[in-house]
Parts: C-alpha cells; sequence; structure tokens
C-alpha cells in the first residue's frame, strides 16, 4: 500500500483515487464493473461535496489547515483506499476473485461518507453566517421576488375592498418592490427573500467546492442506464447502445448559445470553518440525528425531493436544498434531511 508523504494534498490523493477506479472500471467486467462505477460516483460527490480535489481557499485542506490530525486521518483513508484499489485491479487483470477488494472498498468509501456528514455538519453555522452577512448587499438581486411576494400577500382583498387608485401602476413590478407591507407581512416576505439568499449561496459554495480540473460534466452513464444494463441485458446486444442513449438524452439538455452570457459572476468560494465546539472526526463513528423541533404545519409542508437512488447500492446523494452531499439512507425517512 503506497505511503504519501506530508507535503502530498488532500486532492492529490483524491484524484489519484479517482484515477484508479477508471482503471478499474477498464479491467472490470458484468456486475462488479456496474458496481465500481457507483462508487466512482459516490466518491465523485463526497469530493466536491466536500472540496477534497478543490484549491486554493475552497480546499479541504485549507478548511482544516488548524486541525492537522483530522485532514492526515482523511488523507490515510484515501491513501488506504488508493492501495484496496490497486488490489481489486490486480486481481481483475490476473483473472483473480475482486470480491474481498470490494467489500473493503465499499467500507472505505462508507467512512469517508460518514466524514464527508460530519463536515458538512461542522461548517453549517459559518457557511449560514456569511449568507445571512452578504444578503443585505445582495438584495437588488431580489426585488422580482420581492415583488411577487408582496403580490401574494395583497392578492387577497380586504374588508375595505381593493384601493380605488390602483390603476395601471398594479401591474409594474416597481409598485410592489416599494409596496409597504404590515409588520407581520413584512417579516415573512423578509424571511422568505433571506431564505432564498441562503439557497443561492449554497449552490455558488457547491460550485466552487468542486474539482477544477473537472467542472466540465463528467461522462457519467444515468443510474437508469445502468440498472437497465444490469437486468435487462439481451443477447447480441451492445452496452454501448444504452451509452449512446444517454449521450442522446443528455444532448437534449444543452443550455442554447448564449444562455449564459449574462449570469452573474461568482465570486470565489473560501472554506468554512469547523465549528469551535466540533470534537474532530474520530472521535463519534456514528452521526447524530439532525432532527430538530419543528411545528405540526411545518412537517406537513411539500419540500423538495431528492432525487430517489435508483440502486441500493448508491451511498451518497445531492440534496437539492442545501447542495450538500448526504446519505441515500436520509432519503427513506422525510424528516431525516428536509
Amino acid at each position: 500500500m503506497p505511503s504519501f508523504t506530508a507535503e502530498a494534498s488532500t486532492a492529490t490523493v483524491t484524484r489519484l483515487c479517482l484515477e484508479k477506479f477508471q482503471q478499474c472500471i477498464q479491467q472490470l467486467q458484468g456486475k462488479d464493473k456496474i458496481h465500481i462505477q457507483t462508487r466512482l460516483a459516490d466518491l465523485r460527490l463526497w469530493s466536491d461535496s466536500v472540496g477534497a480535489a478543490a484549491s486554493a481557499k475552497a480546499s479541504l485542506d485549507s478548511r482544516f489547515q488548524h486541525r492537522s490530525e483530522d485532514i492526515n486521518f482523511i488523507q490515510r483513508l484515501l491513501s488506504m483506499l488508493e492501495g484496496l484499489l490497486q488490489e481489486c485491479l490486480s486481481a481483475a487483470s490476473d483473472g483473480s476473485d475482486v470480491r474481498d477488494a470490494i467489500i473493503n472498498i465499499d467500507s472505505t468509501v462508507d467512512s469517508l461518507a460518514f466524514i464527508g456528514v460530519q463536515i458538512r455538519r461542522s461548517g453549517r453555522k459559518s457557511r449560514l453566517r456569511k449568507a445571512d452577512g452578504s444578503f443585505d448587499e445582495n438584495r437588488d438581486r431580489y426585488r422580482k421576488l420581492r415583488a411577487h411576494l408582496a403580490c401574494v400577500l395583497t392578492a387577497k382583498p380586504t374588508e375595505e375592498g381593493r384601493p380605488e387608485d390602483e390603476g395601471k401602476e398594479i401591474n409594474s413590478v416597481d409598485y410592489f418592490v416599494d409596496m409597504k407591507l404590515p409588520p407581520i407581512q413584512e417579516r415573512l416576505a423578509e424571511a422568505n427573500l433571506r431564505r432564498r439568499h441562503r439557497f443561492v449561496e449554497a449552490q455558488n459554495h457547491s460550485h466552487g467546492l468542486k474539482d477544477p480540473s473537472t467542472k466540465a460534466s463528467h461522462t457519467v452513464i444515468p443510474q437508469q442506464f445502468i440498472t437497465m444494463a444490469a437486468t435487462d441485458t439481451k443477447p447480441g446486444v451492445s452496452p454501448m447502445q444504452d451509452i449512446k442513449v444517454a449521450t442522446a438524452l443528455r444532448q437534449k439538455q444543452v443550455r442554447p448559445p448564449g444562455a449564459g452570457q449574462n449570469a452573474p459572476t461568482i465570486p470565489a468560494t473560501s472554506a468554512s470553518g469547523a465549528d469551535s465546539k466540533w470534537e474532530g472526526l474520530q472521535n463519534n463513528r456514528r452521526a447524530g440525528s439532525t432532527i430538530t423541533r419543528i411545528t405540526a404545519i411545518t412537517a406537513a409542508e411539500v419540500y423538495p425531493r431528492a432525487h430517489p437512488s435508483s440502486s441500493e447500492d448508491q451511498k451518497l446523494v445531492k440534496c437539492p436544498c442545501c447542495c450538500q452531499a448526504i446519505p441515500a439512507s436520509e432519503l427513506e425517512e422525510d424528516s431525516q434531511w428536509r
């Protein structure tokens, strides 16, 4: 098993693991190949979520620069994963059984997934403070949303009816942007604007954590086609036909020319520090519950749903709200991640 020097960054070790995964996929066949493809997707999602392969201030090394034991622990896990992948590659090349290596790979990826959850929780307060601190200077970005909220809040006629002097300004965005609302309605609109800003900042943060060398979309076969290939393989049908279908679907999703020319510039992502009360990665293997006490009204609300996992082997999924990687097991119960 290789040993990495102290100078080796987490990004370097992570990229080595990703390369080993690709090499294993080229050597494996059948269900083992599909299984390793799923593990590769898990590792990519984990890396993009915690910034393992990011650069500068967005990197995991930057976040844990004062926690050398924790970053060394992560690097040792990645080093062990790289060694296990090498064992799997050697066994596949020799035609030997790879099941033991795959089981160990699964266990290591599961440990990394757990660490990713701890890292996400440790920096949550810091991320929210940053988002709330930048809201006022970005308030103008949400003028149309403010107008929409004001329109919804005032659309229901009052006991006195509608004002007689509303005129044509009722259709103007500026009319609703500048509208004075009662204190309760104003707080409701303000809370929704801040919530939207937190979501936008979470999206920007997740983009900044990705590996800069692979920010272009990965060539990954959609999971539904992987499942079809595993369960409905027909004699004489080449797996490449499924890949062609997947490629055709991706081409339909390409943005029209010039769609991103007027897109706002995303500022550089900085690492959100771990909370001061955080006890580190190695103290508690079992994650505590993230459930908070919520009202019956909130519990009955409809929340965005993460894309359900089509493979029981998948360890991680991307939360549609915070854009972070969460354990696939949390999808089984809505209250675990809402």
